[in-house]
């Protein structure tokens, strides 16, 4: 065929012919090649224009600091609701848009280029094993790894306050630089593996391109740091919008996955976890701290709910303030997590019930090949063979802790007294006596 080639191209010797088919023929396939050849070229030149684009970003970016939101910030930089809804591209599973080059069509970006948003969300509880649970869905084929396990954007970043290492031209306070925070999963989901979606005897059948990506921040459940600096707070005593609902207009078919622990033992993990230079401390000195901060929340919590409603309290910033400036940690924080049903609650006011999964930790470590099977029917991922399914669930626990130590039972009986009743709310919300956290009895 080359020979051929070469010959036609440089010229026949003298003596020999082609018959007319033949000339047509090779004419063709002389067109074509070039053509293949030609397009071959132009992807090469837009994928070198791509990685200049991003090589010169990165070194614009390299020195841009992080902005605080204030009281001053423009609206069109905050104002997530006010956003006109993003249209994704049906031939993704995950929610990808391309940018529009009109104000008509997604106008965020007008760059003609794919951006992508999480389909689904692990939103906490912090130290209940999400992490655990994030390493397993990494492990399934159609998941794509996003830059960061937890984008923190909601939560922290947007307020210019994280310790992550992102750069980028963009505004960290607004939806831009959240969606960029997911250009690393955009270049993976394009290669994905595609399946045909719908009924080709009733509806035109869409091939779709399966792989999904994913934020596992924890602290979205909890942390809706700066409410009342948002559009369409201020002013208010109780937030009319939180984290749930900026990821439900973002991304309104999200999933969204939480896993719950028993909420006393999770708070004095987080309470070790967090505690700087804790190996500077003897396990009494951390018992007898942890106990001294959990009596002082408490009291805080209990005076709150007696002036104003539990809602108020719960997302007042201020709460801390009744708590000494020498015993205030991210214990604080952390202790308004353990408020499970009333979170839910919230979720179940934003998002359908359909599209919310609730784990409990307990279920999951002893039952972890079921657990992360039914995780996978309800992400709509593709199942495993038995195989896959014992591998990923003999992958080495993450996040444990090594420390040999227990709260005081003082301490425990307390907590456990206080949480009861909430414990109990959310067994009733969800149906279900496992999530009531008993007491051990030992």
């Amino acid at each position: 065929m080359y020979a051929f080639l070469f010959l036609l191209y440089h010229g026949l010797p003298d003596g020999y012919a082609l018959n007319q088919k033949s000339f047509q023929f090779a004419t063709a396939l002389v067109k074509h090649l070039t053509g293949e050849i030609q397009r071959v070229q132009q992807k090469k030149q837009e994928k070198e224009k791509r990685i200049t684009r991003k090589r010169q970003t990165a070194r614009n970016a390299k020195n841009l600091p992080f902005l605080e939101i204030t009281e001053n910030t423009p609206k069109d930089i905050t104002d997530i609701m006010g956003l006109p809804p993003l249209k994704f591209d049906k031939r993704y599973k995950n929610p990808c848009f391309k940018g529009g080059k009109s104000n008509t069509s997604n106008p965020m970006f007008k760059d003609g280029e794919l951006h992508c948003l999480p389909y689904f969300y692990i939103l906490g509880v912090k130290k209940s094993g999400t992490s655990d649970l994030y390493t397993r869905l990494m492990a399934h084929r159609e998941f794509q790894v996003p830059r960061y396990k937890e984008s923190q954007w909601f939560p922290r970043i947007r307020f210019g306050g994280s310790n992550k290492k992102v750069r980028t031209t963009v505004d960290n306070r607004s939806v831009k630089f959240y969606i960029s925070m997911f250009d690393k999963a955009v270049e993976r989901i394009q290669k994905c593996p595609s399946k045909h979606n719908g009924n080709r005897n009733k509806n035109p059948c869409i091939t779709v391109l399966f792989c999904l990506s994913a934020d596992a921040t924890p602290a979205n459940f909890h942390m809706h740091t700066g409410w009342d600096l948002l559009p369409g707070n201020e002013g208010l005593t109780e937030p009319r919008y939180t984290n749930f609902h900026y990821i439900k207009h973002l991304t309104p078919d999200a999933k969204i996955i939480v896993i719950f622990r028993d909420p006393v033992t999770r708070l004095f993990s987080d309470f070790i976890h967090e505690t700087r230079d804790r190996d500077l401390y003897t396990n009494l000195q951390l018992q007898k701290k942890f106990d001294s901060q959990s009596r002082t929340i408490i009291k805080a919590y209990k005076t709150c709910f007696k002036m104003f409603t539990m809602r108020r309290c719960i997302y007042n910033q201020t709460i801390l303030s009744h708590i000494p400036k020498n015993e205030r940690s991210m214990l604080g924080k952390s202790f308004s997590a353990g408020f499970y049903a009333f979170f839910m609650k919230e979720i179940f006011s934003v998002f359908r019930r359909n599209q919310v999964m609730t784990v409990n930790m307990n279920a999951y470590i002893t039952y972890k090949e079921r657990t992360l099977q039914q995780i996978f029917k309800f992400l709509k991922m593709s199942p495993l063979s038995s195989i896959d399914m014992t591998n990923i669930a003999a992958i080495q626990p993450v996040h444990q802790s090594s420390r040999d130590i227990t709260m005081l039972k003082t301490t425990k009986d307390m907590l456990y007294r206080f949480y009861k009743p909430y414990n109990k709310q959310l067994a009733t919300l969800l149906q279900d006596n496992s999530y009531l956290f008993k007491q051990p009895s030992s």
